[in-house]
């Protein structure tokens, strides 16, 4: 179809009731299906090295009751951590996770949507519906969303640390000393800048540009060294370049002797009344099969992520937080393309450097600009269970969704044929549960991460650790992969300081 009647028949798909957002909702599988058609035309460096080992166990094969001292429930950008700093202490340490192992000489043998829509829960297709809804492609494999994000690697601005160091009392924040875990964060996953090369010519037109406008503007620091700029990072690299936490964290915990059990749901955390407090015992988690399995411990890391988090404690007696699942922000990147007379991109370009994971067409260059979201959004509560205040929502929606006070009404999405996979948001990567309240040091109120203590503890005693997206308590204004990463560091060095007293 011809540029100027694509454009006739977009203006008028755009006028129809709901049709704006229905576009919306579908341009990121859309330019996924693109990239598809051109799979195996498109050069990918070859493998250079062989995946570093990971110690994996199909839960089909993991025995109805083992003993660690920690278990990890996420193998995501928080768990990863949190399992690699509790291993190397000298823990025997147990990571659950719901998805399968994707090894990079898999990745570069299948296309781009295929392998999207196998390592992403419910095929990729959750979507937080808002204006405009915002598709979430939450990992479910080793490594979680770290497989199929971006690989852009921000620090935690000082100004956004100082807030929430100051105004919502997380202690860990104090920008004096959270340096050091974000730099430990940037070793693990050796950030840097790319190479130049891989910018390509729409790179450096966009970095022109902002020069002669007088912005500042540079390359993204990516985890990706050595990336040849093949763009399929949201598909999970196919040559290994990027270096997502199966690749670049977990190794190292299982070196440390961390196991790691694939296939499997973290159903609740079982706890008990030990010395005076409540504390947890075991794990229950489920097979594909319905079989169930306990692990028994005393230290349970959760690092679900901000949809499934609050629900796993709810389902763990540990929703006593009276905000918990609250202030849900979507984080996302505004994209401005510009259409130039010749060619811009073309073999070895990386759009995904300074703009979306994959190009519009050889002549368009799309710089990206961030946008720090306010968080009011709230994920679904654990099936059969409304939390208090919420009501039924009418005309045929599930159950259970609900609208937090303040927002304006929206509409709730859900994936067909699976029920209960509804999320409510306002068009603002998830960055975390509500903000505690505790009285301050002013005789006023502040706010604390989800869950109480500021060092991420659900559980009394530190029995439970929140380790995810979770422990923000509002969005840092950048992708959120090394503020994550950081946290769940200083919680888990933290625990262990505190159990070796």
């Amino acid at each position: 179809m011809p540029p100027e009647a694509r454009a006739r028949l977009l203006r008028r798909l755009v006028r129809l009731p709901g049709c704006e957002a229905l576009l919306d909702s579908v341009k990121v599988p859309v330019l996924l299906a693109a990239g598809s058609s051109r799979h195996g035309a498109r050069a990918v460096r070859s493998l250079e090295y062989a995946d570093p080992p990971l110690d994996l166990c199909p839960s089909s094969d993991w025995p109805d009751s083992h003993r660690a001292d920690a278990v990890v429930i996420g193998s995501g950008a928080g768990g990863a951590v949190a399992a690699l700093t509790l291993a190397a202490s000298g823990r025997s340490v147990v990571v659950l996770e719901e998805g399968r192992h994707f090894p990079t000489r898999e990745l570069a043998s299948r296309p781009p949507l295929d392998r999207f829509a196998d390592a992403c829960l419910d095929g990729g297709a959750t979507v937080a519906w808002g204006l405009p809804p915002v598709l979430l492609p939450l990992g479910r494999a080793v490594g979680g969303t770290t497989l199929v994000n971006s690989g852009t690697c921000f620090r935690t601005p000082d100004h956004v640390l100082r807030r929430w160091h100051r105004e919502h009392g997380v202690e860990l924040a104090d920008p004096a000393h959270f340096a050091r875990h974000l730099d430990h964060v940037e070793e693990l996953l050796g950030v840097a800048v790319p190479d130049p090369a891989v910018l390509g010519r729409n790179g450096a037109l966009a970095l022109l540009g902002a020069g002669r406008l007088g912005w500042s503007a540079a390359a993204l620091r990516r985890n990706a060294e050595g990336c040849g700029g093949c763009c399929e990072c949201v598909a999970g690299c196919p040559s290994g370049a990027k270096k997502a936490v199966h690749l670049s964290v977990l190794p190292g915990a299982c070196a440390a002797g961390a196991r790691i059990v694939t296939r499997t749901r973290a159903t609740r955390s079982v706890t008990a009344h030990r010395a005076g407090a409540r504390r947890a015992v075991a794990v229950e988690a489920v097979r594909p099969d319905g079989s169930v399995f306990t692990l028994t411990t005393g230290l349970v890391v959760a690092a679900a992520g901000a949809l499934h988090t609050p629900a796993l404690l709810r389902r763990s007696g540990l929703a006593g937080h009276p905000r918990l699942g609250r202030n849900l922000a979507i984080h996302p990147a505004v994209s401005v393309a510009g259409r130039f007379a010749g060619p811009v991109t073309g073999p070895g370009a990386g759009p995904n450097v300074v703009g979306p994971p994959l190009g519009t067409g050889t002549r368009s260059a799309p710089p990206a600009r961030l946008v720090r979201p306010a968080p009011r959004g709230r994920p679904p509560p654990p099936a059969g269970r409304r939390p208090h205040g919420a009501r039924p929502v009418r005309r045929g929606r599930p159950r259970g969704a609900h609208r937090p006070p303040g927002t304006p009404r929206g509409h709730l999405a859900r994936r067909p044929g699976r029920p209960g996979r509804a999320h409510r948001s306002p068009p603002s990567p998830p960055v975390g549960l509500p903000p505690d309240r505790d009285s301050g040091p002013r005789g006023g109120r502040r706010a604390l991460p989800p869950c109480a203590p500021t060092d991420g503890c659900a559980g009394r005693r530190g029995s439970v650790l929140v380790a995810d997206t979770c422990l923000l308590p509002s969005s840092p204004g950048v992708n959120p992969q090394v503020t994550i990463m950081a946290l769940a560091h200083a919680v888990s060095v933290e625990a262990v300081r505190r159990d070796s007293e």
